[in-house]
């Protein structure tokens, strides 16, 4: 018999039930497990590198803490872009961002 799996893949990525994906033109960039890697890694693959502001539109889902902890890791790896956090209330994505 053949075993059954719900993994499933996209652009090049395994997705298992449980995980959060971060897409940005309409591709796979990043997927984990954790929601904020995700959220961060989003982040660090659309950021051009004269970025100034990151915006980030909270979803019904979506968390001020890892809005918070954003903020503490752009502050880290990228001084001086500025991390804005506004409620979306969307219903499905925890996160929607922009990036100027």
């Amino acid at each position: 018999s053949q075993g059954r799996s719900d993994a499933c893949w996209r652009d090049g990525w395994v997705i298992a039930p449980g995980d959060w994906l971060g897409i940005a033109d309409g591709k796979v960039v990043v997927v984990d497990r954790d929601r904020f890697s995700v959220l961060r890694g989003l982040v660090a693959a659309i950021l051009p590198a004269q970025a100034h502001s990151v915006t980030v539109y909270r979803g019904e889902h979506g968390t001020q803490a890892d809005v918070k902890a954003l903020e503490a890791w752009m502050s880290d790896t990228h001084p001086g872009v500025v991390v804005v956090g506004v409620d979306g209330s969307q219903p499905v994505q925890p996160y929607l961002v922009s990036v100027e």
